[in-house]
């Protein structure tokens, strides 16, 4: 896989990215704007996750998610 996570906290913002693909915040359409960031943070903390390094992190993940979300609404033509 090309771009597969290089170090153990990529490894965890990854594992918690697949986790938390339904903490999603939402807007009209079915649109995603974004995670609940609160939430899934909540949820490394529980697992015993570098917060800080999900920090950092995660935000890469919640743009690759919104728009392969976004993405896929647009094909499914909005349903």
């Amino acid at each position: 896989m090309t771009n597969h996570p290089q170090s153990v906290e990529g490894e965890q913002a990854w594992s918690l990215l697949r986790l938390a693909q339904g903490q999603l915040r939402t807007a009209g359409m079915g649109g995603v704007i974004s995670l609940d960031m609160a939430a899934v943070l909540a949820m490394g903390r529980a697992l015993g996750f570098d917060e800080a390094a999900l920090v950092l992190l995660l935000h890469y993940g919640e743009a690759g998610l919104v728009t392969a979300f976004n993405s896929r609404v647009s094909e499914d033509g909005g349903s």
